[in-house]
């Protein structure tokens, strides 16, 4: 029946003006990449990351900001006359009938970019001193200790940030909850995926979060926001604990902000209309 055929949006016509700022656009993030390799080459600047940033860092951050809007706004202006908001609707549509299939599918995704970065990009390496004692914490604990020996003498030379070292013991500053992860995952020889498997079930997670707190679209809408975060994806490449941490759906601090505001929200509204 033509009531259940589902309206498809049809084309627009594009003029030079829409070209325009599309290639405005394009512009304006060249130039971004520009600056920054004539500036900085392609290492982004980073201070200490303890108490300041440095005057590079911030400066490549303005960029970054001001460059950005441009080209938002650029792209904005290419597609207010194009049909491309009415097929992010009509597809909104169809995922929140058949929600499921859409959430394995970014989980899976989560999983597959998590994978191979840290696989094949940047080959399991430990990149930062966080991942190293991590890593240090798990080799301690599949020897079955909580401490390592120390060298006992020349301490200076094997001191390294975030392990305590003294003349009677080695031992990380971290808790022991996700190393322990990861030394279970190195005994199971699972290592590679295990961080890209707890994201996953972070995406999963933040559904049934959202879909409880607010109903399937905005639930969707978290998954899919978390799905392609480079920072989420990213990190969950890497050693860190941000991935083995966030998939604790009763641990009020560990879960999403917008779920945990949202509640927040329903709940002063509930007492305000029940007032």
């Amino acid at each position: 029946m033509a009531g259940d055929v589902e309206s498809r949006p049809g084309r627009a016509s594009i003029g030079l003006g829409d070209l325009a700022w599309a290639g405005s656009a394009i512009v304006a993030m060249c130039a971004y990449r520009a600056l920054l390799d004539r500036f900085h080459g392609s290492f982004i600047p980073q201070g200490t990351g303890m108490s300041s940033m440095l005057a590079e860092e911030v400066a490549q951050l303005t960029l970054f900001v001001v460059f950005g809007l441009a080209a938002a706004v650029a792209l904005a202006m290419a597609l207010r006359r194009t049909q491309a908001v009415a097929w992010v609707l009509m597809l909104a549509g169809r995922a929140v009938r058949r929600p499921r299939p859409v959430v394995m599918g970014l989980a899976g995704l989560v999983f597959l970019m998590s994978f191979v970065v840290g696989r094949f990009v940047l080959g399991g390496t430990v990149t930062t001193d966080d991942e190293n004692v991590y890593r240090f914490i798990a080799q301690t604990l599949r020897a079955g200790s909580l401490v390592a020996p120390s060298p006992v003498s020349d301490l200076d030379f094997y001191r390294e940030q975030f392990v305590v070292l003294t003349p009677s013991a080695r031992y990380g500053k971290y808790p022991i909850g996700h190393p322990l992860l990861l030394a279970i995952a190195d005994a199971l020889g699972a290592a590679p995926v295990v961080l890209p498997l707890a994201a996953a079930l972070t995406v999963l997670l933040t559904y049934a979060a959202g879909r409880r707190a607010l109903g399937t679209p905005s639930a969707l809408l978290g998954a899919l926001l978390l799905a392609i975060s480079p920072h989420f994806v990213l990190t969950a490449a890497t050693w860190m604990s941000h991935s083995s941490s966030t998939p604790r759906p009763r641990c009020p601090i560990s879960q999403p902000s917008w779920v945990r505001c949202s509640r927040i929200s329903s709940l002063r509204l509930r007492r305000t209309s029940t007032s």
